[in-house]
């Protein structure tokens, strides 16, 4: 073979190893929106998983409907952690709760209070992730943020507070959600 001549061979070889460049490279660039999602979901399980830890304590706490309440919801973002947990990055752990976490699981006012901004801000982090999410992803946490509003919304009716005020919700990034949950005192 000639240097500069294409031959057969030469051709499979050098279209072969463009075939393989361009597998690659679809798998690179696909690569950070995988990993968007796999960050958007982690951050979404961790959220779930605090919630859960945080109804617990306010199951074997409270009485009446504001422990109803919070029964539902522990076994409710058990479940949703459960489902985000097999698309989410793997070690996505919980937000660790404050310690006052526990003490305003023993009062009721503190508690509903707590729970509205504890609603309010996963919903706003799920409609923050919802860019970061393919397909599947959105639909997963579309129909797991549909029932925090609802929630959101019956809380806030045991809370004596007023529903929604806006017309639209506030989509939050990571930071501000878990910012909001920290100034509440549910997250250390």
């Amino acid at each position: 073979m000639t240097r500069g001549r294409l031959t057969r061979r030469r051709a499979l070889a050098v279209g072969g190893a463009g075939a393989v460049a361009a597998v690659v490279g679809a798998g690179a660039a696909r690569s950070a929106p995988e990993r968007a999602e796999a960050d958007a979901l982690g951050l979404l399980l961790a959220l779930e998983r605090a919630q859960e830890a945080f109804y617990l304590l306010a199951a074997r706490a409270l009485e009446g409907d504001l422990r109803r309440f919070a029964a539902i919801a522990a076994d409710q973002d058990a479940q949703h952690a459960a489902l985000l947990g097999r698309a989410a990055r793997a070690g996505a752990a919980a937000a660790p709760l404050a310690a006052s976490a526990a003490a305003i699981t023993r009062d009721a006012r503190r508690f509903a209070a707590a729970a509205v901004a504890l609603e309010d801000a996963v919903v706003g982090a799920y409609t923050g992730q919802a860019a970061n999410l393919g397909r599947d992803g959105l639909a997963r946490a579309a129909s797991i943020a549909s029932v925090h509003a609802r929630r959101a919304e019956w809380i806030r009716d045991l809370a004596g507070v007023a529903p929604a005020r806006a017309a639209t919700g506030t989509a939050l990034a990571a930071p501000a959600a878990l910012a909001a949950l920290r100034q509440a005192g549910l997250l250390a």
